[in-house]
């Protein structure tokens, strides 16, 4: 990491957040993960609800015109595909054909969730000739690729519980949220 500010306050960290999306240019996007990052269920109901700091960077990147991916570690299925769906639509999040990107069932461990997140956010930058200018996520494995021994360490160097805004050496942005 090149560039680190963290707090345990989001509102500590929302002013560079905010800068970050602004100067981006029109090409680059951003990647959100879903659960416990733009949504999460909350008992007793298990109602879904929104969280503030996703749907803040999703408010931002929607304001600076950014085209937002949504990558997650739900099981691809057609059943979990709807259902993905349907949840985002409860939280005011319609994301467009092609935007939704779910784990393959073949994908077991917390560093092949690592990978298929990282090498689709390299596929997207391909594709779309962008660069993930953010990738936001509660987990280690929303924003990097690397083996489970290497998340363990940065649980311990970094704790789960606070806010973290950095720029990696390729000058890409990552907000780790707290995990729950």
């Amino acid at each position: 990491m090149y560039e680190l500010t963290s707090s345990y306050d989001f509102r500590e960290i929302e002013p560079q957040l905010a800068s970050v999306l602004e100067h981006a240019d029109s090409n680059d996007f951003v990647v959100l993960d879903i659960d416990d990052t733009v949504l999460t269920y909350v008992p007793p109901g298990h109602s879904l609800v929104p969280v503030y700091p996703g749907m803040t960077a999703l408010r931002y990147a929607n304001f600076n015109n950014l085209t937002v991916f949504y990558v997650t570690a739900r099981v691809e299925s057609r059943a979990n595909r709807d259902k993905t769906l349907r949840d985002l639509a409860d939280v005011g999040i319609y994301p467009h054909s092609g935007q939704l990107f779910m784990r393959p069932a073949t994908v077991t461990t917390w560093s092949g969730i690592g990978s298929f997140k990282y090498q689709t956010r390299m596929r997207l930058e391909s594709r779309t000739g962008g660069r993930c200018i953010l990738s936001v996520g509660d987990q280690w494995t929303d924003l990097v690729a690397m083996p489970e021994a290497r998340i363990e360490l940065m649980r311990r160097r970094f704790g789960t519980s606070s806010y973290m805004l950095y720029k990696d050496h390729s000058g890409r942005w990552s907000l780790k949220l707290p995990e729950k």
